[in-house]
């Protein structure tokens, strides 16, 4: 619940379009430094909490969204990163090479690192601003439709319910099978 308010309360920033690309691209960014999966998930759900709030063109937000989604790999869930910071991992070649482990702190946060994500964030947020489309908007009835998709119902239809999908979906026994 906590998330979910920092995220509507971010999401009812922005005025213009423009300032809606900008935002969403920004958020999931910022996601995406902390974890690359959180970015992928926060992109499609800012995109929905700033449809919901405002006429945009969706197309355009769900692109800015996921522009934001660029810097993944310069963030804490680098898998390069990762595993030259892992002792004994069989992928950290540094370790195989030199006998030492890097860690995070001298390959996620040195300036050659940071610099270019801080100039790609400026650039996309130029971008974003510059190309936000005139047109093609959400009207109030999509926008509402939107809103109703995310009310979760407790309804099933029946027939849904007995198919060997549903099942394997609802179904306990997948989770503790190990991978």
């Amino acid at each position: 619940p906590g998330v979910n308010r920092l995220l509507d309360r971010v999401a009812s920033i922005p005025k213009t379009q423009a300032q809606a690309g900008v935002t969403v691209m920004l958020t999931t960014a910022v996601a995406s430094l902390v974890s690359w999966g959180l970015g992928l998930v926060t992109a499609g759900i800012m995109a929905r909490k700033v449809a919901k709030q405002m006429p945009v063109n969706y197309g355009y937000l769900v692109a800015a969204a996921y522009g934001g989604f660029m810097v993944w790999a310069s963030g804490v869930s680098s898998t390069i990163a990762l595993a030259i910071a892992t002792p004994s991992s069989s992928m950290n070649t540094i370790e195989q090479e030199t006998g030492e482990v890097t860690p995070l702190t001298e390959s996620i946060l040195p300036w050659w690192n940071v610099v270019p994500v801080i100039l790609l964030l400026a650039a996309l947020s130029f971008y974003y601003y510059k190309v936000a489309p005139r047109g093609g908007l959400l009207s109030e009835e999509d926008r509402r439709k939107l809103a109703e998709e995310d009310e979760v119902s407790e309804e099933y239809d029946e027939e849904a319910e007995r198919t060997p999908a549903r099942w394997m979906e609802n179904s306990p026994i997948f989770l503790l099978v190990p991978v």
